[in-house]
C-alpha cells in the first residue's frame, strides 16, 4: 500500500489528475479521490515547500481527540468544506505529502468513527499534535493505521520549531545515506536552542536561502520508496 499511497499523494501535490479520479483545487486546497467498488482513495496536497512552513503557527486548540495545531486545523477546515460525503461501507486509504500529510492525519483522526479508514500515510509531514493527542493515538488500537514516512534529515518533519509538538502513529524512516544538510542543521539548532555561535547561524541561514533541500524533495521520496 505504501507505493500506491505515495502515488496518490504525489499526483495531488503536482496537480496531475489520475485516470478515473476526481481532482478539486478550489481555493488552492488540492484534493484527489477515487471511489470504486472495493475502496476509496483520498489524497491531500500541501502548499509549495516555502508556504508549507510559513503556514504553520504555534497556537493550539483542544478538540475531542486531543490538542492540535490551530493553523493545521484552519487549513483542514478549508479543505473539508469542499469534500463530498464518502460511502461509509468501503475501506478508505488516505495519504498526503508535506502539509498535506498533516491534513491527511487530521482527517483520519477526526473521522475515524465516521468512515471505515484502513490506513493513512503521510510523507514528509510537519508535527501538529500535543502530547495528549500522541498518547491517545499511540496507546490505542488505531496507532497502526497511521504511518508517518520521512526521509532521514527531512527538516520539515521537525516543524513547528518551537513549542511541544509531536508526531504520532507508526514511523517509517527512509535512509538516503547522505550527511546532514545545512538546512537540516539550521532547523535542528533552532529547534534545540543550539545557536550559541551567531556567525555560524548567520552562515547557515544565508546558505539555506540560496540552496535547495533534497531531503524534502518529492523526487527523493519517490526514489527511496520505489527502491
Amino acid at each position: 500500500m505504501l507505493k500506491k499511497a505515495f502515488e496518490f499523494a504525489e499526483s495531488v501535490h503536482l496537480g496531475k489528475v489520475k485516470e478515473d479520479c476526481v481532482y478539486d483545487n478550489r481555493g488552492g486546497a488540492g484534493i484527489l479521490y477515487k471511489i470504486d467498488d472495493n475502496a476509496i482513495y483520498l489524497a491531500f496536497a500541501g502548499l509549495n515547500d516555502a508556504d508549507d512552513l510559513t503556514a504553520i503557527g504555534n497556537s493550539d486548540i483542544r478538540l475531542k481527540y486531543g490538542t492540535i495545531n490551530s493553523s493545521i486545523l484552519e487549513r483542514y477546515l478549508e479543505i473539508y468544506s469542499i469534500l463530498p460525503e464518502f460511502p461509509t461501507n468501503l475501506p478508505m486509504y488516505i495519504s498526503g505529502y508535506s502539509l498535506g500529510g498533516a491534513i491527511a492525519f487530521l482527517f483520519a483522526l477526526l473521522n475515524m468513527e465516521k468512515y471505515n479508514i484502513d490506513s493513512v500515510y503521510s510523507f514528509g509531514s510537519p508535527k501538529f499534535s500535543k502530547i495528549d493527542t500522541r498518547l491517545l493515538v499511540d496507546t490505542s488500537k488505531v496507532k497502526s493505521k497511521f504511518v508517518r514516512v520521512i526521509v532521514k534529515h527531512d527538516p520539515v518533519a521537525m516543524y513547528p520549531l518551537f513549542g511541544d509538538w509531536f508526531h504520532f502513529g507508526e514511523s517509517l524512516v527512509l535512509n538516503d545515506n547522505k550527511k546532514e544538510s545545512k538546512f537540516y542543521k539550521l532547523v535542528r539548532i533552532l529547534h534545540l536552542g543550539e545557536y550559541n555561535n551567531w556567525v555560524n547561524l548567520l552562515y547557515l541561514l544565508l546558505f539555506t536561502v540560496f540552496s535547495q533541500n533534497q531531503n524534502h524533495d518529492l523526487n527523493t521520496y519517490r526514489r527511496l520508496i520505489n527502491d
